[in-house]
């Protein structure tokens, strides 16, 4: 699972798919889609922006192949839930988002064997990093969430 480009062309190619992807997938007839892609346009008309549209790629992926993401992708609603969530989280590696959802994090921590590698201030930094650190330390991908992550993988690859 060898990287062949720049890493720090992850995010900008995984921004620039998220929105294709989600058309897509608005176009399927699964109920989950359809309540992911609700709770979605909540999220935006919350926030009065479309950003929610491009970070909850992993959400729309796990609604279709039918995986749960919560296991990389964890919310925490304030920094005093942090040393729990990093102690208790299953499996060790994934990214903490401060904030209700990703869409509204200030931060998002790289968390790798119970241990805060690295802080990033945008969505897709951080999961290029994450993504980028299965790699490094060659790790398997989680199997709740596989699927999607080869998803993402072939997509990146393909740009």
């Amino acid at each position: 699972m060898a990287l062949s480009y720049d890493a720090k062309e992850i995010p900008v190619r995984m921004s620039n798919r998220s929105f294709h992807i989600y058309k897509a997938l608005k176009a399927m007839a699964k109920p989950l889609v359809a309540a992911t892609i609700h709770k979605i346009k909540l999220e935006c008309k919350i926030l009065g922006n479309k950003v929610p549209l491009r970070v909850s790629i992993l959400e729309f992926l796990g609604s279709y192949f039918n995986e749960n993401q919560s296991q990389i992708l964890k919310c925490i609603q304030d920094d005093s839930l942090l040393q729990d969530t990093i102690e208790n989280g299953d499996p060790n590696h994934f990214v903490i988002a401060t904030g209700n959802s990703p869409a509204s994090g200030n931060k998002f921590l790289l968390i790798v064997e119970r241990n805060q590698i690295y802080e990033y201030c945008d969505y897709f930094t951080a999961f290029a990093g994450l993504f980028c650190s299965f790699c490094v330390f060659n790790i398997e991908y989680p199997r709740s969430s596989q699927v999607s992550l080869e998803f993402i993988q072939r997509l990146v690859r393909s740009c």
